[in-house]
């Protein structure tokens, strides 16, 4: 989902084929949410940011 003129997706068709292709509910989501942040790149502020918007 970086580079969405390129590959032509976003976050949110992303998610819907990964709940879809996997069968993931709403808690194994926001437990792969969390856990993407916070194994994520970025600073402390930036992954705070994220978190804020936990399902």
């Amino acid at each position: 989902t970086d580079n969405r003129t390129v590959s032509n997706v976003n976050l949110t068709e992303e998610t819907n084929k990964l709940i879809e292709t996997f069968n993931v509910n709403i808690d194994e989501y926001r437990e792969i949410y969390i856990n993407s942040v916070n194994a994520a790149f970025c600073d402390e502020e930036t992954k705070v940011g994220l978190l804020s918007f936990q399902i």
